[in-house]
């Protein structure tokens, strides 16, 4: 999600199902204070996975050893 400018936000799981959700919050930039608001429903699925020696990184955004993420930022 991108607040730019702004958004009224809440979240509620549906009925009584468990929510599992992972937030990730940066500021922007001076330069980018007012930029349009938008959301990105980025599912387990989308999310590009590497296998490293004792590790398994979820990649998000950005990029790591060459796996790129989906999610569409405003930083590297």
């Amino acid at each position: 999600m991108t607040v730019g400018h702004g958004i009224v936000h809440r979240e509620l799981a549906y009925r009584n199902e468990h929510g599992h959700v992972r937030q990730l919050w940066l500021d922007l930039s001076a330069a980018k204070k007012l930029t349009a608001s938008r959301y990105q429903d980025l599912t387990h699925r989308r999310i590009p996975r590497l296998q490293a020696p004792g590790a398994v990184i979820d990649v998000h955004a950005g990029t790591v050893a060459g796996v790129t993420g989906t999610a569409e930022t405003h930083h590297p």
